[in-house]
């Protein structure tokens, strides 16, 4: 393969999002399947944007080691405090999720220490990324603050709206995923295929 890398061998299809995004080096090859060339594309990538997300990785599971380490009486702020490198929004998203699986408390105190930051504005994939975590703990009261919370600034958006209702059809409350439905059509925003499958 030369200088060229099969992402798929090292990258996961949400990282994978976030570095076409970040508008990284992606090539394009043809996709050969029983000797044919298909009309779909293989991406590619440079080694230097695999070694970016092979980073990028690996500031966010030292970051998600140090905070779930933490005892009950130490803070996740002193933690986020004395970061020694930089962090994109993107990888503050991965740590809010990867500290989530584990603890959607300190999860919640990661997105509450972002909001406080004068340098972040939050953003549709934080908001999305937060209800989800509170989602998976059933703990719909706090997601459905911070979404009302959050919604006139970032919640506009089909990422946000899924993720409210995944929120909502975990607790069985399938009147108000339909009552959501109908808000985000009545205000512009074009369900997707998740936006039906939720």
């Amino acid at each position: 393969m030369g200088l060229f890398e099969n992402i798929h061998d090292y990258v996961g299809k949400e990282e994978m999002r976030e570095i076409g995004e970040a508008g990284l080096e992606l090539g394009d090859e043809p996709l050969e399947f029983l000797g044919k060339t298909s009309k779909n594309r293989v991406k590619k990538m440079t080694k230097l944007a695999l070694k970016r997300a092979k980073d990028r990785r690996q500031r966010v599971q030292f970051l998600t080691d140090r905070i779930l380490g933490l005892k009950s009486e130490e803070f996740v702020a002193d933690v986020l405090d004395d970061r020694k490198f930089q962090m994109t929004p993107t990888d503050f998203c991965f740590v809010v999720k990867w500290v989530g699986q584990s603890s959607w408390q300190r999860s919640l105190v990661v997105y509450e220490w972002l909001n406080l930051r004068h340098w972040y504005s939050p953003n549709a994939r934080m908001l999305a990324t937060i209800l989800s975590v509170l989602g998976k703990a059933n703990q719909e009261a706090l997601a459905v603050e911070i979404f009302a919370r959050a919604e006139p600034a970032a919640g506009n958006t089909v990422q946000v709206y899924n993720a409210m209702m995944g929120v909502y059809a975990r607790t069985g409350r399938f009147g108000k995923v339909q009552e959501l439905l109908d808000l985000m059509r009545s205000r512009g925003c074009e369900p997707d295929l998740v936006s039906f499958n939720t």
